[in-house]
C-alpha cells in the first residue's frame, strides 16, 4: 500500500518567455577575475584510466579544445605534470587536492601544481576518509591498493624520499602496494583537517583557494571568514554520505548567505544543459559537470568526453537568452512523490528531472552503477572490433522515461 509526501522536495522550473531577440548569445563568465568563455567546468574525477586509456591526458585535451576548465584530480592516474602538458599552454586548468596529513607533502603537491600552470586551488572537504561504497565492497574493488589512482602521489619528490627512508632505502617502484598503501593512508587517514589549518593553504597557494563539499550555510560563512575565495556546494555526487541533504536544495540558502562576497559554484546531480541552467539562476557563478563526460570518455575516449560536453554546452548557449535577455524567473513549487514499499519504492518516485531528492538521489546511483557496467562492456566489444553507433540508458517510473543520452552507440536499454 503506498502513501504520498506532498512536501518531499522542492524542484525549480524554467518559465520560458516568447519573441525575444536571441542574435547575441554570450555564455562567458568572470572567475577570480580572469575571463572564461562559459560557465561549466570538468569536475575532477579520479582514477581515470579505468574508463579508458586516454584517461586524465585524454579528458584535459578534449576541455582544452572547447575551451571549458579541467580540474584534475589528486585521485589521478597521470602525474601532474603529464596533464598539464597535454592540456597545452593557455589552457585554463585547475588542481583538486585531497588534503595528506603530512604537510611537507601538501606543500610540494601545491608547488608542483602551481608551476605547472594550474590556476585555482580546489580543496576537498569530505573525503578525509573514503565513503563506505557497497557495491565497492561486494566487489572486493579498490583500485588504490594495486597503485592505479595515486600517480600524483607516487611520483612526488617529498613522499618518495619519506618512502624511502622510512623502508631502508627501498624506491617506490619496488613495492608499488607498500607505497600505495602509505600514501592513501595520508590522503584518507580518517581524520578531518580543521578551519585552522586552512592557513597551511593560504602560505603555500598564490592563487584562488576554492572549498569544495561545502553543505551548510554556517560552513560556507566560515569558509569566507578564513579568507577563502570561493566554495563549491556539493555532496560529492552522493557518494560520500548516505541520506545526505541534494546539493541544489542547499544552493540557494548558502547563495543568499555568501553569494555577495565570494564565488559559489555548484557541483552534483548536473546531467544537462537545463540543469547547468537552474543552478545559475540559483546563485551558481558556475557549475562542474562530472559523470556525463565520464560517459563520454568511457564509450570513446578524449572524443568523447568532448562531445558530451558539447552537448550540454550547446543546450546552454540556447538557454542563454533567457539568462541575459529575460532575466529569468523560477516557480519553486512542491512535487509530490508517491512512495510504496522499499521494493517497488524506486518504480514510482516520480520527478520531472533527475533527481535531487534522496530517494531520487539513490535512484540515480543505481542508475550509475549499471551505466558503468554497460560502458565497460562496451570497451570489450570496442576491443574485439564490434561496433555500436548509439546507446540510450531509460528508466521507466510509474508515467515517465527519463533518458540518458551518450552519443555514440544503438541500443536501448531498460534497467528496470
Amino acid at each position: 500500500m503506498s502513501f504520498s509526501v506532498p512536501s518531499l522536495t522542492i524542484f525549480e522550473k524554467l518559465i520560458p518567455r516568447m519573441l525575444r531577440d536571441n542574435s547575441v548569445r554570450d555564455v562567458s563568465i568572470t572567475l577570480f577575475n580572469k575571463p572564461y568563455d562559459s560557465p561549466i567546468i570538468m569536475a575532477p574525477i579520479g582514477v581515470q584510466s579505468i574508463f579508458h586509456s586516454d584517461a586524465e591526458t585524454g579528458a584535459a585535451k578534449a576541455a582544452a579544445e572547447i575551451g571549458v576548465p579541467y580540474i584534475l584530480s589528486t585521485a589521478s592516474t597521470r602525474s601532474i605534470e603529464a596533464v598539464a602538458e597535454a592540456s597545452g599552454e593557455g589552457s585554463k586548468r585547475w588542481f583538486q587536492l585531497y588534503w595528506p596529513q603530512d604537510d611537507d607533502i601538501t606543500i610540494s603537491l601545491l608547488q608542483r601544481a602551481r608551476k605547472a600552470g594550474y590556476e585555482v586551488l580546489v580543496v576537498t572537504l569530505d573525503t578525509w576518509s573514503l565513503a563506505w561504497r557497497p557495491w565497492d565492497l561486494d566487489n572486493a574493488y579498490l583500485p588504490f591498493v594495486h597503485g592505479v589512482g595515486n600517480t600524483v602521489g607516487t611520483s612526488d619528490p617529498v613522499f618518495r624520499r619519506k618512502f624511502s627512508e622510512r623502508n631502508g632505502g627501498m624506491a617506490v617502484e619496488d613495492d608499488i602496494v607498500r607505497a600505495s598503501s602509505e600514501w592513501s593512508a595520508d590522503v584518507f587517514s580518517g581524520k578531518a583537517h580543521t578551519w585552522e589549518e586552512l592557513k597551511v593553504l593560504k602560505e603555500n597557494w598564490d592563487g584562488p583557494i576554492v572549498l569544495k563539499g561545502i553543505q551548510h550555510p554556517e560552513d560556507a560563512v566560515k569558509a569566507w571568514e578564513a579568507g577563502m575565495d570561493g566554495i563549491v556546494v556539493s555532496n560529492h555526487g552522493g557518494r560520500q554520505l548516505d541520506g545526505a541533504v541534494g546539493s541544489l536544495d542547499m544552493l540557494p540558502e548558502i547563495v543568499e548567505a555568501v553569494g555577495d562576497k565570494m564565488t559559489v559554484l555548484f557541483d552534483s546531480g548536473i546531467r544537462t544543459g537545463a540543469d547547468v541552467i537552474k543552478a545559475l539562476c540559483l546563485g551558481a557563478k558556475a557549475v562542474l559537470v562530472g559523470r556525463p563526460w565520464i560517459y563520454g570518455l568511457s564509450v570513446a575516449g578524449k572524443d568523447g568526453a568532448r562531445d558530451v560536453l558539447r552537448g550540454i554546452l550547446a543546450v546552454s548557449v540556447n538557454f542563454v537568452i533567457v539568462m541575459h535577455r529575460i532575466r529569468l524567473t523560477f516557480g519553486r513549487i512542491w512535487i509530490r512523490a508517491w512512495v510504496s514499499p522499499v521494493s517497488t519504492m524506486w518504480r514510482n518516485a516520480r520527478s520531472s528531472v533527475f533527481a535531487r531528492s534522496r530517494i531520487q538521489e539513490i535512484a540515480l546511483l543505481r542508475i550509475d552503477r549499471i551505466v558503468m557496467r554497460m560502458t565497460s562492456l562496451i570497451n570489450w566489444y570496442q576491443a574485439h572490433h564490434i561496433d555500436i553507433a548509439y546507446l540510450a540508458f531509460s528508466v521507466f517510473t510509474s508515467s515517465d522515461a527519463y533518458t540518458i543520452d551518450i552519443p555514440f552507440s544503438i541500443a536501448l536499454i531498460s534497467v528496470w
